[in-house]
C-alpha cells in the first residue's frame, strides 16, 4: 500500500472485524484518560478553514462569525488557548478566551451529551473561571451585527 492509495474495502472489513473481536475478547482495551495517547493533545477535529483577517483557524462558521464580531468591536481574544482536565479521562478546550473580562466563551450549535458533561464538569471543577455559552439565540444577534456592518459570512442560525 503506497501513500495516497485507497485501502480496498475487503481489507477495511477485515481490519474492522479484527478490532471488534479483539475488544470483545479483552485482548485490547479502549484507552481512556491519561492512558490514551491522544490525551491532552490538541483537538483532533480539523479546522474547517483559516481566516487571514483573524489570524487563526476555526472549527465552525459560528466560531468564525463570533470571532469576527469580537475583532470588529475591538475586543482582544485568543482562540482555543487553554485545555482543562475535567475528570473521567476527558479534557475540555473552550473556544475563545476574552482577555479584558478574563472569561471563556463556548460557541455551541448543537449540545450533545458529551459536550454537556464536559461543560458541566468544567464549571464544577473550575468555579473561579467564567464561562459563557453562545447558542442559537445569541448567534442570531451576532448575525444581525455582521449584517449591519456589511460582513459577508454566510451561516444559518
Amino acid at each position: 500500500m503506497r501513500l495516497g492509495q485507497h485501502m480496498p474495502m475487503s481489507i477495511r472489513r477485515k481490519i474492522s472485524r479484527t478490532k471488534i473481536r479483539n475488544y470483545a475478547t479483552g485482548k485490547k482495551k479502549k484507552l481512556f484518560g491519561p492512558d490514551n495517547p491522544a490525551y491532552g493533545r490538541t483537538c483532533n477535529k480539523p479546522y474547517v478553514g483559516y481566516s487571514k483577517e483573524l489570524g487563526h483557524g476555526y472549527r465552525s462558521k459560528w466560531e468564525l462569525a463570533y470571532c469576527t464580531m469580537l475583532k470588529c468591536m475591538g475586543i482582544e481574544y485568543v482562540y482555543e488557548p487553554d485545555r482543562f482536565d475535567v475528570g473521567d479521562g476527558l479534557t475540555y478546550t473552550p473556544d475563545v478566551y476574552i482577555i479584558p473580562s478574563d472569561s471563556y466563551i463556548e460557541v455551541k450549535g448543537y449540545m450533545d451529551d458529551k459536550a454537556r458533561i464536559r461543560i458541566g464538569n468544567f464549571m464544577k471543577m473550575y468555579p473561579e473561571k467564567q464561562l459563557g455559552l453562545v447558542q442559537r439565540k445569541e448567534m442570531a444577534i451576532v448575525k444581525e451585527f455582521l449584517n449591519v456592518i456589511g460582513d459577508k459570512i454566510k451561516f444559518r442560525v
